[in-house]
């Protein structure tokens, strides 16, 4: 065996949209190091937590064994899904991330840091759709990038443990 050559470890994460798809893409930019992990980011249809965590065993399955990780990226606004979704996880090796209380709720924490946007669930995503990216531009990648710099995501990075383990989910650590 040539040396050098490492073998890549995968991972797979399944997100509720196209929305969410499109910023998890800016992380794997940032921060996947592509000689040593390949990061797969395959978007749902939405629905509830549950549903989210079936298509992502679905894909798992599709693929038997080609992931080393597979995530399922949910949005924590809807509590009485969740502890079915985390058994459902738990019993198919599948780490259920549960935003809280939801993905938008973390992109203004990054935009806004004077806010403690976790402490409310209510307007998220209406006042970020209309103040930083609208509904239909939202599946586009290159409009998250616009908005949000490297150096804020690493700024906030340091004080919101949701955002820091997407980024280490994006570099491959603590796969556990």
């Amino acid at each position: 065996m040539g040396k050098g050559k490492q073998i890549k470890r995968t991972l797979l994460v399944q997100t509720k949209g196209r929305e969410d798809k499109a910023w998890c893409h800016v992380l794997k930019q940032h921060f996947a190091d592509t000689d040593l992990i390949s990061v797969t980011l395959d978007p749902g249809i939405g629905g509830s937590p549950v549903d989210i965590v079936r298509a992502a065993i679905n894909k798992k399955n599709l693929f038997s064994s080609s992931y080393d990780h597979v995530v399922a990226l949910v949005d924590g606004d809807y509590p009485e899904d969740l502890e079915s979704a985390k058994r459902l996880a738990r019993d198919n090796n599948i780490e259920l991330f549960v935003i809280a209380p939801r993905m938008e709720a973390l992109l203004l924490n990054i935009l806004e840091p004077e806010y403690f946007w976790y402490s409310t669930d209510v307007g998220h995503k209406d006042y970020f759709e209309h103040t930083y990216i609208k509904p239909d531009e939202r599946i586009r990648s290159s409009r998250y990038e616009k908005v949000l710099s490297l150096e804020a995501i690493l700024t906030s990075s340091q004080t919101d443990a949701q955002l820091m383990r997407l980024i280490e989910l994006m570099r491959g650590e603590n796969w556990g």
